[in-house]
């Protein structure tokens, strides 16, 4: 019985993934209900099998560490396995690619404390279900060792030393535009859209990085933007912001979107 509740251990591993997405920014894929299900739906099957059946838990056995259980070979041991595999490849790929998008010293600092922590963890969870098991190494279970050392020493060093997981102004903002109700394009001086909330994304129908990196004329009336915005505010002329604007907008369709629309200067992303 004791045995068994240890089983309960394949929950981590999507708890794990889904603090990754929360860190990395991924707010907006988790709004909706399904990643939820595709995030905890497996794991809590795999737990319920492990913990209410002999299906993976084999028999124990007394091994030079202690008392184990061996895992029969069979296709449901398997799916586990590549399971845990994947959850703990995509924590690490995820930390990885928001620690070289990082661009400010701190932030970059506290991305790679969060990616060498769960680096720690993820590389153990690997070994421990994914390749020793097809090399038939038998070795005792280190995901809960390596988890204290992720959590409690880089982790801890981590907040400790460089504020990790502290929301300061530039952050706080970033996460208040990405879910705030309202539509939102940051353009810069040349009318390059840099950067888009997802109620902006839902309103013209465009994915995730879709409208990054393209012209505002591509959503609003050519040329409409320079003429009635830019060439109004501080970039080119003598004040600050507008408001109440009324305007279109175009979605992906083409169909135009009546919209009421105020603008700002934003002079550095700390402002």
């Amino acid at each position: 019985t004791w045995m068994r509740i240890s089983f309960f251990w394949p929950l981590p591993a999507a708890i794990l993934l889904h603090f990754v997405l929360v860190f990395t920014g991924h707010q907006g894929f988790l709004s909706r209900i399904w990643p939820y299900f595709l995030l905890y739906g497996p794991a809590a099957v795999i737990s319920a099998l492990y913990f209410s059946s002999d299906i993976f838990t084999g028999h124990p056995v007394e091994r030079t560490w202690g008392w184990t259980s061996e895992f029969p070979d069979s296709l449901l041991s398997d799916a586990a396995y590549a399971y845990f595999a994947i959850m703990a490849s995509a924590s690490v790929i995820l930390c990885l690619r928001f620690f070289l998008n990082q661009t400010d010293p701190l932030l970059r600092k506290q991305a790679a404390f969060a990616l060498s922590g769960i680096s720690i963890y993820a590389g153990t969870v690997v070994l421990n279900y994914g390749l020793f098991p097809i090399l038939n190494i038998s070795i005792p279970e280190l995901s809960a060792l390596s988890f204290a050392i992720a959590v409690g020493g880089v982790f801890g060093y981590a907040i400790w030393k460089y504020q990790l997981f502290t929301l300061t102004p530039a952050s706080a903002a970033d996460k208040i535009i990405a879910t705030m109700s309202d539509a939102l394009l940051l353009i810069d001086t040349q009318g390059i859209i840099i950067n888009t909330n997802d109620a902006a994304r839902r309103m013209l129908g465009y994915g995730e990085g879709e409208l990054e990196g393209t012209h505002a004329d591509r959503v609003f009336p050519e040329g409409w933007l320079q003429e009635s915005i830019m060439d109004k505010l501080g970039i080119y002329g003598n004040i600050e912001s507008v408001s109440d604007i009324e305007t279109v907008m175009r979605d992906t369709s083409g169909g135009q979107i009546a919209i009421s629309l105020s603008s700002t200067n934003m002079r550095d992303r700390n402002e």
